[in-house]
């Protein structure tokens, strides 16, 4: 399994380096590293998640998906603030919020995405 695993970072682990984006909270990050960090590089897992979380934050092609995530993450913008900003309902906003973490995990995993899913499921 650990050849399928190396390298992975879980929606979880995106989420929270998203929630801690400026480091200010406190949250534990001791299951929710990036696995294959090289060792000596002075890159730590939490620091190395934020790398990778910033880069694809950039690749995100739908402008609302991208403003949402912006918004809520690294400018800490209201939800109301954002959503009314961008003519939404905040059920909308969230759902957008969610689709920017999908494509952040989709593109930090590429391929093997769904790989780790579908072991999962047959190893059960």
């Amino acid at each position: 399994m650990d050849h399928f695993t190396e390298g992975y970072v879980s929606r979880q682990a995106i989420k929270k380096t998203l929630e801690n984006y400026h480091g200010s909270k406190v949250i534990d990050y001791s299951e929710l590293r990036h696995d294959s960090a090289v060792k000596g590089d002075g890159v730590g897992g939490r620091r190395l998640n934020k790398i990778m979380v910033t880069d694809a934050m950039k690749t995100i092609p739908d402008k609302r998906i991208q403003y949402c995530v912006y918004a809520r993450w690294v400018h800490d913008i209201p939800a109301s603030r954002a959503a009314a900003k961008l003519g939404i309902s905040k059920p909308t906003y969230y759902k957008l919020c969610e689709q920017g973490i999908d494509h952040i995990y989709e593109t930090i995993n590429g391929q093997y995405s769904g790989v780790k899913a579908l072991v999962e499921l047959i190893l059960k």
